[in-house]
C-alpha cells in the first residue's frame, strides 16, 4: 500500500483499530519526515488507542535503527 493511504487509514478516528494498527506497522517501509512526524504525533495522542499508540513507538524505533 501507498505511504500516503496508510497515512490516511492511521489517522482516521472512524477506521477500526486493528486497521489502523496495521497501517502503523506497514509504515516502517518508508523513512521520511512526512511519516516519522505522523507516527509521533499518533504515539503522543492520548485519544488514540494504547496498542496504536505502541506500535507507532515499535515502528518509529525500527527506522531509527535502519
Amino acid at each position: 500500500m501507498e505511504k500516503e493511504k496508510l497515512i490516511k487509514l492511521l489517522i482516521n478516528e472512524k477506521i477500526d483499530d486493528a486497521t489502523r494498527d496495521d497501517c502503523a506497522i506497514y509504515l516502517a517501509k518508508f523513512i521520511d519526515d512526512e511519516v516519522v512526524s505522523t507516527l509521533i504525533n499518533v504515539a503522543n495522542d492520548l485519544r488514540i488507542e494504547e496498542m496504536i499508540r505502541a506500535s507507532c513507538g515499535e515502528t518509529l524505533a525500527e527506522i531509527w535503527l535502519k
